[in-house]
């Protein structure tokens, strides 16, 4: 029985659906967010399939068709991390999901 919608039309995104799903829950509604991942094509398709995934929280990519957009990333509030790959300075690890990690950006000490 397949997890997603995706699974028996192409098992990569199926995951990456399945982990958006786990990951999304640990993001308050109305934070804003950046998915993350080890290529920018991943991390593309991340970001479309977070943006009807996870409405109601806003999403900023990480990458948009290859093209890194770190001053987009550096917005976001959380790091939906796939595989863990990426360590940010700046934010620390919430949660360990399926897929991958949570991390949510430092506050500043008043």
């Amino acid at each position: 029985m397949p997890l997603t919608p995706l699974d028996e039309t192409n098992a990569e995104l199926g995951r990456e659906f399945f982990f958006l799903c786990i990951a999304g829950p640990s993001v308050p509604s109305g934070a804003s967010f950046t998915p993350t991942a080890e290529d920018p094509e991943t991390e593309t398709s991340l970001f479309f399939l977070s943006i009807g995934l996870l409405p109601d929280r806003p999403a900023l990519p990480s990458s948009y068709w290859g093209d890194p957009k770190p001053e987009e990333a550096a917005k976001a509030e959380y790091r939906l991390d796939y595989g863990c790959a990426r360590r940010a300075p700046g934010f620390d690890s919430v949660t360990r999901v399926a897929g991958g990690c949570v991390r949510a950006r430092v506050k500043a000490a008043p």
